[in-house]
């Protein structure tokens, strides 16, 4: 394609100031304006028609700045294009600004528009955020596509490239992002051409500028234990216990990540859904970005398996960039999606691509999740780069759980979990393994039973709990009748652990399902019916003096049935040698029942 500052264009005269920019505009007039913040709508196609002489910001304030058309569209329309659901990491995007849009096509002979905002409201000493969308369902126009470009530049993750306003914007639910653009003699220029094929046009429906605050990143890399990646990043390899990290198996596999700058923080990479195996097939570069090292290994998913990695220790209402690369010498390509949104890699001889879902917001319990699944025969995830504002990691260095699955034989969760499939009084399950996949010493007794036939399988289908599904889905059970009783052996007498349980029944009409849990005198109510992601946690637990810790299990009042299906052990303190076998004096017990952004160390 055709490309040229004098092509459909973006230009910004940067002068100092040290107001906020965030300038939000709705190309086209449509049945209703966005009603989301303030918009700036443009009403014509051309200059003058189209020129705004004072752009507001979102929040009402004038921003100095003017847009004026400079090359001008060929048309505008609104059809009924409206995003249904805009995805909840664009909250930016308004419904409204998705029906409408400006268009080019290559019918009438120039293809390219061009806009330009100037005035003294930019700063050229700064960087800026430039995002794009348009949304077109047309009924018989099968193109749709156009190149967008910044300064020169495709989008961060190249889907500017060939932006395709109905599979890319009305379906795909996409926004291209051009982040840190610094301006190039006092303009930066976003260029728009439309595709050569006749009655094909290329859209634009609404676009947002905004300061690009430098922040925190964090690197992860995925792959071969020989292929770890130096330096300031964390690796998802072979247990590691000075990582801490771990395999593709479920479970933590980087607990208390590190960001860029060294600093140890909150957040944790918790592969929820099993990788199949590890790549060495990637391409040996560094062109998109990350270390060769990084590029080079990845973790496979085969096709029709969706592998899901979860983000946790996030902060929620603040918003986050999430980078994802995968590269192989095979003809592989792979779909990762966050919040409802898809975006496609090729991952064959890939070396300089990635996709990058921009200003995701966490859920409820500070998590994000990405599923990716192949298409044709496997997809790959090589490196991650989560860019944002990160919580430092509490006072305590991290440390390994011990993870649990109570439940059916045929639901095991596997990987560096420890599954109890029995649930009569005598069984148990010795020297657990730990989340890095290490042997502990620690074991676990069904001291009192549960029912007869005590295990099912009709969990709520979910993860928001932080568990794999195998685990969150099935549990022992037992009705008013039984007391079970769960003792935990073999932890280090004067060392504190942290003990968070989950449970979950699907609802039944009529009828409560919800388990008492009491350890060392304090008891937490935890709901089962419906239950996806809340836990009852008890912190800084102290063993007795044979190293054993009692988890008694009731029914709760009013209710028919309680249930358990998952444990996780915690060491609450730093030891001063072994693993788990180790600890500090007693501090207190404190119990709590929360959603689950529990303390993972």
């Amino acid at each position: 394609m055709l490309f040229g500052l004098a092509a459909f264009g973006l230009s910004l005269l940067l002068v100092a100031s040290a107001r906020a920019v965030d300038i939000r505009v709705d190309f086209y007039p449509g049945a209703a304006d966005p009603s989301t913040g303030t918009w700036n709508v443009v009403q014509d196609v051309g200059s003058p028609g189209g020129d705004i002489a004072n752009l507001l910001n979102n929040d009402g304030s004038q921003s100095d700045i003017s847009l004026t058309i400079t090359d001008a569209f060929y048309g505008g329309n609104n059809y009924g294009n409206t995003w249904v659901a805009p995805p909840d990491f664009r909250s930016w995007v308004d419904a409204a600004a998705t029906n409408d849009q400006f268009f080019v096509f290559h019918d009438n002979g120039d293809r390219i528009a061009q806009i330009t905002f100037a005035g003294s409201g930019l700063d050229d000493t700064k960087t800026y955020r430039i995002e794009a969308n348009a949304s077109r369902n047309h009924p018989s126009f099968t193109k749709l596509d156009g190149e967008y470009r910044v300064n020169g530049q495709l989008s961060d993750n190249w889907n500017s490239a060939d932006y395709h306003a109905k599979n890319d914007g009305y379906l795909g639910h996409q926004v291209m992002t051009w982040r840190s653009v610094k301006p190039v003699g006092g303009q930066i220029v976003l260029d728009l051409e439309a595709s050569t094929l006749p009655q094909n046009p290329a859209y634009l429906g609404a676009m947002r500028i905004t300061d690009d605050t430098p922040r925190q990143t964090i690197l992860v890399d995925l792959g071969d234990a020989g292929r770890q990646t130096d330096g300031r990043w964390n690796n998802i390899v072979d247990p590691d216990y000075e990582t801490l990290a771990g395999t593709g198996s479920p479970g933590h596999r980087v607990l208390g990540a590190i960001n860029a700058a060294g600093q140890r923080t909150a957040v944790d990479l918790n592969i929820l859904d099993d990788f199949d195996t590890r790549n060495t097939g990637g391409l040996v570069s560094d062109a998109a970005g990350f270390a060769a090292d990084a590029q080079s290994d990845a973790l496979c998913s085969l096709t029709g398996e969706t592998t899901t990695v979860q983000i946790e220790g996030l902060v929620p209402g603040r918003q986050y960039d999430v980078t994802l690369f995968g590269s192989s010498n095979l003809n592989r390509t792979t779909e990762y999606t966050i919040g409802g949104t898809t975006q496609t890699l090729v991952n064959y001889n890939n070396t300089s691509n990635s996709v990058t879902f921009a200003d995701v917001s966490p859920d409820a319990h500070g998590h994000i999740q990405v599923d990716l699944v192949g298409v044709g025969a496997a997809g790959y995830l090589g490196a991650v780069e989560i860019t944002g504002d990160f919580e430092p990691m509490a006072t305590n260095p991290p440390r390994p759980s011990i993870f649990y699955d109570f439940g059916v034989s045929n639901r095991k969760t596997g990987g560096n979990w420890n599954d109890m499939i029995g649930f009569d009084a005598g069984s148990r399950l010795d020297d657990a393994v730990d989340s890095l996949g290490r042997p502990t010493a620690v074991d676990l007794v069904v001291a009192s039973g549960f029912n007869p036939n005590g295990a099912n399988n009709i969990g709520e289908f979910s993860d928001d709990a932080g568990y794999p599904i195998t685990a969150q889905s099935d549990s022992f059970w037992f009705d008013p009748s039984h007391s079970p009783q769960i003792r935990i052996e073999g932890l280090n007498p004067n060392g504190e652990y942290d003990f968070t349980l989950f449970g979950s029944r699907q609802p039944v009409a009529g009828s409560l399902r919800s388990v008492d849990i009491t350890i060392g005198g304090q008891t937490i109510t935890l709901v089962n019916s419906g239950n996806t992601g809340d836990v009852a946690s008890f912190f800084d637990v102290q063993p007795d003096a044979g190293g054993n810790v009692l988890i008694d299990l009731t029914v709760s009042s009013g209710a028919d049935f309680g249930y358990v299906g998952v444990l996780e052990i915690v060491m609450a303190v730093p030891e001063p040698s072994s693993v788990w076998l180790a600890g500090l004096a007693l501090i207190g017990l404190v119990a709590i029942v929360r959603p689950s952004r529990r303390r993972r160390v």
